[in-house]
Formats: structure tokens, C-alpha cells, sequence
């Protein structure tokens, strides 16, 4: 009896007195480092000139991507003490959901920068989570509720990423994707080159949605105005473009994908649906 005891004992102990998990939020010193990852080398290659002049908000007129490099790591901030406390809070919310839904969560880290980056939106580079200074002061007047869902979004990425990558791909293939990577014969199309988008969390091309005749590749492009728009293209079963750059929202096939914001790749669908999963029981 008295062994029982002792177990509870310890067991309740392990469960009060557990030491939380830490967040770490990068500086400039060591977010630098984060630039020299492989993850970065693969979206700094794909950089196209329009996209590099719109994600620097106008600043970067050439196409530059060492220039690019260095904006991003010029522009790492350190959050405030209020800030830093409102996240550690969020990311101990999220990770509940993310245990709960996948058994595992991430090592939180952090980088945060200026306005004017990267078109002011959350992302992930390697394993680390981006955000924008925009959303930290709308998080402050929230009370950290607005960022909550971002958070639980951006860690399926790296779920996506690393821990759950070989679940996510059968997943990816259960839904009707189909691995092919055609970035380059996509960039061969003059519009989509011209019009591209790199994506950190879904590269173009990475994922195609099987059809009768082929596939359609979903694909994320910028309009006149350097804002993202959801598009795609026909492919045949050699992978060649049939046809013309459509808007996303008119293919009949891909349309029970449509339900959320970001349908142009598997990595975003899945994440948003995790998004609109914390906004509605959070």
C-alpha cells in the first residue's frame, strides 16, 4: 500500500512541479544564424524581382536577394517584456491544442521584426516562428487572444516540417495530392515567373491535385498591386502547362478545398483549418 502512495506521491509532484517549456526569442546576433539554413538557401534561390520588391515594401529595386538577407536580419526586433510574457502565455495555450490534436508540440522560437516585411505576415523559416511587429501590437490590445490561432498555424508548419513530415505526406497523398516539385518548369511560364511568390511554409509546385486528365497545381502569385492571389494551372500527365493561369476559386475539381484562406498548397489548407480550429474553441 504504502508503494502506492509514494507513486501519487511523485506522480503529483512530476505534474505540479514540471518545469514549463521555454520560449526563446531570437536577437539579431542569433536569428542571423537562422539565415544560413538550408530551409533559407531554398527560398532565397527562388527569389523573383517583383516579390523581392513588394515583400521589402518598395525598398529593394533589383532583385537583390543578399539584399533581401540582409533586410531580414536588419529588421529583427526584441519584442517587449509585456509582449514577451503575453506570447510565452500563448504558445503554453497552444501547445495544449497541439498535443491534444497531435501528440506532440514544438520547441517554441521566435524571431520578431519591423513593419514592412515580408508583406506583414506570420511565417516560418527552418524551425523558427516570424512575427511581424504589426501583429504584436494587435495582440497587446487583445490580450494575446489574436495571436493564439497564428501560432497554432504557424507550429503545424513546422510539424509539417520536421516532427510529423512523413504523417503530413500521407495525409497530403489521402487527399489527392501528389509530390512532383515543378517549381522550375513553372518558372519557364513568363507570367508565373514574373508574378512569383516563395512561399516559406508551401513553395509553388510542390504539391499537385490529381485529376482524370493530369493535374492541377495550385499556386500562390502576386496582382498588379504586389498583393497574394490564390491561382493555378493545367497540368497533363507529363507535366506540361495546358492553357492559361486561372483564378483558383473557378476549378470545379479543387473546390471542396476553397473553405479557407490559403488553398494554394497542402502545408496552408491544413494549417488553416488548424487556424479556424483555435479561433473556434479558444
Amino acid at each position: 500500500m504504502w508503494k502506492i502512495i509514494i507513486i501519487i506521491i511523485f506522480t503529483l509532484f512530476f505534474i505540479i512541479y514540471q518545469k514549463k517549456q521555454e520560449v526563446i526569442f531570437l536577437d539579431k546576433e542569433n536569428g542571423e544564424k537562422l539565415f544560413e539554413s538550408n530551409h533559407f538557401k531554398e527560398i532565397q534561390k527562388t527569389l523573383q524581382e517583383k516579390e523581392v520588391y513588394y515583400l521589402s515594401n518598395k525598398r529593394i529595386f533589383n532583385g537583390d536577394k543578399d539584399a533581401v538577407k540582409q533586410l531580414f536580419i536588419e529588421s529583427i526586433i526584441i519584442p517587449s517584456n509585456k509582449q514577451k510574457k503575453l506570447l510565452i502565455k500563448m504558445c503554453e495555450k497552444a501547445d495544449k491544442f497541439l498535443i491534444d490534436l497531435y501528440g506532440e508540440t514544438i520547441k517554441w522560437k521566435i524571431i520578431c521584426w519591423k513593419y514592412g516585411v515580408l508583406w506583414d505576415c506570420f511565417t516560418t523559416i527552418a524551425d523558427v516562428i516570424i512575427i511581424p511587429q504589426e501583429q504584436l501590437d494587435i495582440m497587446e490590445k487583445t490580450d494575446g487572444k489574436s495571436i493564439l490561432a497564428f501560432l497554432l498555424h504557424e507550429a503545424t508548419h513546422i510539424l509539417q516540417r520536421y516532427n510529423l513530415k512523413n504523417e503530413f505526406d500521407d495525409l497530403y497523398c489521402e487527399m489527392g495530392f501528389e509530390r512532383k516539385n515543378v517549381g522550375n518548369i513553372l518558372l519557364k511560364n513568363k507570367e508565373i515567373k514574373e508574378n512569383w511568390v516563395t512561399n516559406p511554409d508551401g513553395f509553388n509546385g510542390e504539391w499537385l491535385y490529381k485529376v482524370k486528365d493530369g493535374y492541377i497545381c495550385p499556386i500562390v502569385l502576386l496582382d498588379s498591386n504586389g498583393m497574394h492571389r490564390s491561382k493555378y494551372v493545367d497540368m497533363d500527365k507529363n507535366l506540361k502547362i495546358v492553357g492559361d493561369v486561372k483564378e483558383l476559386s473557378m476549378c470545379k475539381e479543387y473546390g471542396k478545398f476553397m473553405g479557407v484562406n490559403q488553398a494554394y498548397h497542402p502545408n496552408e489548407i491544413f494549417g488553416s483549418y488548424m487556424h479556424n480550429y483555435m479561433e473556434k474553441f479558444s
